[in-house]
């Protein structure tokens, strides 16, 4: 029982030491002075720019899906007179421009054969 009591006053003598020794040195610790902050402006890089085209190409492995897709049909059958330029495979063209113009006179013969008389 001796031994455990005299192991406990080691180490609170031990813990006591420590502390005054970190109080003291705390205490005789000096305040640093206060230096103002110089504000700097951001670094910036400047580079001169001059207009150029250049191409880009993109090369990539896989399916490519059309946005819209329409599908043209004609209403009659006949020859075609008359195409549009631009009425290709993944070209635009303006709302009611005619795509195909289409021979009228096969079309004014069959109605002339169905009118009766």
């Amino acid at each position: 029982m001796v031994s455990i009591v005299i192991r406990f006053v080691r180490v609170v003598i031990v813990l006591a030491a420590a502390s005054a020794l970190g109080l003291g040195l705390f205490s005789l610790r000096k305040t640093p002075d206060r230096q103002p902050v110089e504000k700097l402006p951001p670094g910036v890089r400047v580079i001169e720019v001059h207009p150029e085209i250049q191409q880009m190409v993109v090369e990539a492995f896989g399916t490519v899906a059309p946005r819209n897709m329409v599908k043209v049909a004609a209403e009659l059958a006949g020859r075609i007179e008359k195409m549009h330029p631009a009425f290709r495979e993944g070209k635009k063209i303006e709302k009611d421009q005619a795509i195909i113009e289409i021979d009228r006179r096969t079309a004014i013969l069959d109605r002339a054969a169905a009118e009766p008389g």
